[in-house]
């Protein structure tokens, strides 16, 4: 009864708690502020497009972290790679103006400015915004047309940006046009950023070509986690498929390198495994044609586990992981016996099944829960759905967990 309190109490006290960090990388860089000063320290290298919405800007050495939307600040760079100005775009579907960072790919008096979209979930979505000699800028993206009386809509990709890219360049038609004409996909920034460096060349205007990346390598992290739950097991015992042992009981305790990638901002990580269970004493009873089987079990196992997992899904500092999963049995403490009734006397047969090594169960995971970030790490508690089998001797597992983890990194 105290343990039941205790797991409740602890439950309420997460969810209660709501703070949603993500993990960052700080990497030495600069902002400019709208009186045009220049204030050195780290940037937080997020994902592109949360880098488009805010710029995260701390001072060596210390932890207190500011915050800047596109209007409180002109610009940010990241280790003198990343070059990020704040601008004001209108969308050219919707309509309404909006304020972003927008990532500079082509840096002269006709530019070519980006909104990366590409993350886990999104490829080559990005969306690009050309400023004219005038200081105008263009949306580049694909329009959204209406047709059939407004029945229905489609884009209108390559007219519409062929047509603002020959607007721009009339005065080198003859250079250009052919260049944009025979481009199979005129959206694309490699094509953006050749035509655009072209004209600027053609005008004679000095003009900076940006790198789009930078270069960050993975990090792993560490995690270790205990849990607590319970498992049904369909066993094949000496052969006999029938068994099943309901509620049987286990702890395990795991161990993940949580291997994190810049670019995602610490949502995304990807995750090994290795871990240990070991079950409790468990027994089973089956009635079949007049003779009585008893079995009981108890196991210990390996477990290996490869998985995604997401974290600070929302503003509640939820998380989500799957898992595939490959579980070896190191001992199997298996005991069957048969009673039969044979004129009025009980025949008792045991049949031991010994400790086998290296029957692999393959499965898939799924867990979910709430995630507390501190300042440089991270507690989680959540509940595991795990469903194995191994088809060599038709055994399978299904298995509920409560488990707590704690992670070096938020």
């Amino acid at each position: 009864m105290v343990i039941k309190i205790l797991t409740v109490s602890l439950i309420t006290s997460l969810f209660l708690k709501n703070e949603a960090h993500a993990q960052s990388n700080f990497i030495p860089g600069f902002y400019i502020t709208n009186d045009y000063d220049t204030i050195h320290g780290l940037i937080a290298y997020q994902s592109e497009w949360k880098n488009c919405l805010e710029c995260h800007f701390k001072k060596e050495g210390k932890e207190a972290t500011q915050e800047f939307t596109p209007a409180e600040i002109k610009g940010f760079v990241i280790d003198s790679t990343l070059y990020f100005e704040s601008h004001s775009v209108i969308n050219n579907s919707t309509g309404i103006e909006s304020s972003y960072f927008l990532k500079v790919i082509i840096d002269s008096k006709t530019g070519l400015f980006e909104i990366p979209q590409s993350s886990f979930f999104v490829i080559n979505k990005n969306f690009y915004y050309l400023k004219d000699k005038n200081g105008r800028f263009i949306d580049l993206n694909p329009r959204r047309e209406t047709v059939d009386e407004g029945t229905r809509t489609y884009y209108m990709k390559d007219v519409y940006t062929r047509g603002v890219l020959k607007s721009v360049t009339v005065e080198h038609e003859q250079e250009l046009f052919p260049v944009i004409e025979s481009t199979t996909d005129v959206n694309s920034r490699d094509v953006l950023t050749n035509i655009i460096s072209q004209l600027n060349s053609l005008n004679g205007d000095e003009q900076i070509i940006r790198e789009t990346k930078l270069r960050v390598p993975a990090k792993i992290y560490p995690e270790f986690r205990l849990g607590l739950g319970t498992r049904k097991i369909k066993n094949s015992v000496a052969g006999y498929k029938n068994f099943t042992f309901d509620n049987d009981q286990y702890f395990a305790g795991y161990l993940s390198g949580l291997v994190y990638f810049p670019r995602t901002a610490g949502n995304f990580f990807l995750k090994p495994t290795i871990g240990y269970s070991e079950n409790g004493y468990s027994s089973s009873y089956i009635e079949e044609s007049g003779r009585k089987n008893f079995a009981t079990i108890d196991f210990k196992m390996i477990e290996t586990k490869l998985g995604f997992s997401f974290r600070h899904l929302t503003a509640l500092g939820l998380y989500a992981e799957i898992d595939l999963q490959a579980d070896f049995l190191i001992e199997n403490n298996v005991v069957w016996r048969r009673e039969t009734e044979e004129m009025g006397e009980t025949i008792t047969e045991y049949i031991e099944r010994g400790k086998p090594i290296g029957d692999t169960y393959w499965g898939l995971g799924f867990s979910f829960g709430k995630i507390v970030s501190f300042k440089s790490s991270s507690l989680l508690a959540g509940f595991t759905y795990a469903v194995s089998t191994n088809q060599e001797t038709n055994s399978s597992m299904n298995a509920i967990t409560f488990h707590l983890a704690y992670a070096l990194a938020r």
